[in-house]
C-alpha cells in the first residue's frame, strides 16, 4: 500500500518535472531567438550608421574638391571682378 502511494507521488512529480523542463527548452529557445534578433538588429544599426558617416565624408570631400576648382580656375561667385572705369575728362 505504502509503496503504491510513493510511486503515484514520484509519478506525478516525474510527469511535472517533465512538463517544467519541457516548458523551460520552449522559452529558453524563444530567449535566444529574441537574443539573435536583437543582435541582428544592432548590427544593421551600426552598418547604417557607418555607410551614412561613409556618404558624409564623400560629400565633404567632393564639395571641397569642387570649392577649390572654383577657386583655381575663378569661376561661379569666385571671380575676379571687373575695375571701374574712369570717367571721361573734359576738354
Amino acid at each position: 500500500m505504502f509503496l503504491k502511494i510513493i510511486w503515484k507521488i514520484n509519478g506525478k512529480v516525474y510527469k511535472e518535472c517533465f512538463d517544467l523542463s519541457a516548458s523551460l527548452n520552449l522559452l529558453k529557445t524563444q530567449y535566444e531567438k529574441v537574443v539573435r534578433d536583437d543582435r541582428a538588429e544592432k548590427e544593421r544599426k551600426r552598418r547604417q550608421l557607418e555607410r551614412e558617416e561613409q556618404q558624409m565624408n564623400a560629400a565633404v570631400k567632393i564639395q571641397s574638391w569642387w570649392r577649390g576648382m572654383l577657386l583655381r580656375h575663378a569661376i561661379g561667385p569666385h571671380k575676379k571682378k571687373k575695375g571701374k572705369k574712369g570717367k571721361k575728362k573734359k576738354k
